[in-house]
């Protein structure tokens, strides 16, 4: 989410913060509103699966999952109960190459790793290749030619083949790495810059960087700096933060050779996208409308509602709104680009499921949830989900929040609570999606059947040779 600074909780976020969001603010990730960022897959996720937050990060054939125990990067097999180190120390994020057993790894003190996972052994290992200022981000080609790293002061490419660096970028505070989908860029987002103290603009540099040399060229854009979103067929992108003085949806085209900010629409994000990309969905608060970003002034909801779901049509720009409530929504969007799951952070009761197709929200009946933690079937049936955040202060395994499981089947629009003997703290889901896995605490992951409703198996973490 967006850097918060003297300017950046200005007119968008005073009052728009309810007890809940500022509460969602001290624990770990900023996911209050806008897109839900806490949404979990098989395979890569945006800017590296996030190992040292205790995330769990499942191979993309789901036949095993890398987590971190003891400060060391591990394997567990999902049809066995055996643990083993891997040769990584601190591990940060991490990314899965296409087509091999490998993954590349960023560390908390600076290195990038590429590991055999069927060997235990490391392929190549890079040092003081990140500043260790800020959070890191990994990616990789789909072609598994370049793994792209970055850190608060520089984005690397690296041969995948070999660690050997290809080219270094100074990008100073990274806030996304994006692969674009012809394979052939890569979108690092800088942190954004204030044009003065009086009446400040924001002003975010883009670099579009060639992955087969590193030759880069920069894109301004009116507007702070967040995660950058993609549709599938990569013609566009959509730059919304959650929280700025000014932050507006950016229209950005990504024409090969042309990339450049197109124009600012209403709204705040990050957005969710469907699929295909042809659909978007933001926000609008009334508390702070530029009325100069609508196409036609008649175009601003009256509604007593503050805020609304802005739902865009991508081939054209155009959009509509639909009334959300008095406090910030959140959302994330099913695999089919159907439905809307839509919350408010931490606010137990609030949320409701938005048909795309109809334009209309569905009250979810069953105990009142909210999507911290969620996963999805591939077939958008159902999705899995951790809510009734307990929080934990700093012991000697850290700071930690645990959750009660549910599940939401979607197209019924009902919420179950699944047994479970803990609360788990992390899941994620198999691609086959007949099974979760879900960290128990610092020492143990269970690998829970959704056809049973049994841990099937419990990984002792703790025995780390």
């Amino acid at each position: 989410m967006t850097y918060l600074n003297n300017h950046s909780l200005g007119r968008a976020a005073l009052g728009a913060l309810t007890v809940s969001a500022a509460l969602a603010l001290t624990v770990p990730g900023c996911n209050f509103g806008g897109l839900n960022d806490n949404v979990h897959q098989a395979g890569d996720e945006p800017g590296g699966v996030d190992i040292a937050s205790g995330d769990i990060a499942v191979a993309p054939e789901g036949d095993y999952f890398l987590f971190e125990r003891d400060d060391h990067l591990a394997v567990g097999w999902t049809n066995s109960t055996e643990v083993q180190d891997l040769p990584v120390r601190f591990p940060d994020r991490l990314a899965f190459a296409t087509g091999r057993r490998v993954v590349y790894v960023t560390t908390r003190q600076g290195s990038v790793y590429a590991v055999d996972v069927d060997h235990a052994e490391v392929a190549w290992s890079t040092h003081n290749v990140l500043s260790r200022v800020g959070d890191t981000r990994i990616v990789s080609s789909e072609d598994d030619t370049r793994v792209v790293a970055g850190d608060g002061s520089e984005v690397t490419l690296l041969d995948a083949a070999t660690g050997t660096e290809v080219a270094a970028l100074p990008v100073e505070g990274l806030v996304d790495l994006e692969i674009l989908p012809d394979d052939q860029r890569v979108l690092a987002v800088q942190s954004h810059q204030w044009s003065d103290d009086v009446d400040p603009e924001p002003t975010t540099e883009i670099h579009v960087i060639a992955l087969d040399d590193g030759v880069s060229r920069p894109i301004e854009v009116p507007n702070c700096a967040d995660d950058i979103i993609v549709p599938a067929h990569g013609e566009l992108a959509l730059l919304a933060p959650t929280t700025c003085q000014k932050d507006p949806i950016s229209h950005i085209d990504l024409t090969a050779g042309e990339e450049a900010f197109v124009r600012n629409l209403p709204g705040f994000g990050p957005v969710a996208l469907g699929p295909e990309g042809e659909l978007a969905v933001g926000f609008l608060d009334l508390n702070n409308v530029d009325v100069e970003l609508f196409d036609d002034p008649v175009d601003v909801p009256e509604s007593a509602e503050r805020y609304h779901l802005m739902v865009i049509d991508t081939t054209d720009m155009s959009y509509e709104f639909h009334a959300w409530g008095n406090n910030l929504p959140r959302y994330a969007m099913t695999p089919d680009g159907h439905m809307l799951l839509v919350d408010e952070a931490l606010n137990e009761g609030s949320a409701r499921l938005f048909d795309l197709r109809e334009g209309v929200f569905d009250v979810i009946t069953g105990p009142a949830v909210t999507f911290e933690h969620l996963t999805f079937t591939g077939d958008s049936s159902h999705a899995y989900l951790l809510s009734d955040a307990i929080f934990h202060a700093q012991s000697e395994e850290g700071t930690w929040t645990d959750y009660q499981l549910y599940d939401l089947t979607i197209g019924e629009a009902t919420v179950t609570k699944l047994p479970t003997d803990f609360r788990p703290r992390n899941l994620n889901l198999a691609p086959q999606s007949d099974k979760l896995f879900l960290r128990k605490d610092a020492s143990s992951i269970c690998v829970y059947s959704l056809d049973t409703l049994t841990c099937t198996r419990s990984l002792d973490l703790s025995a780390a040779e």
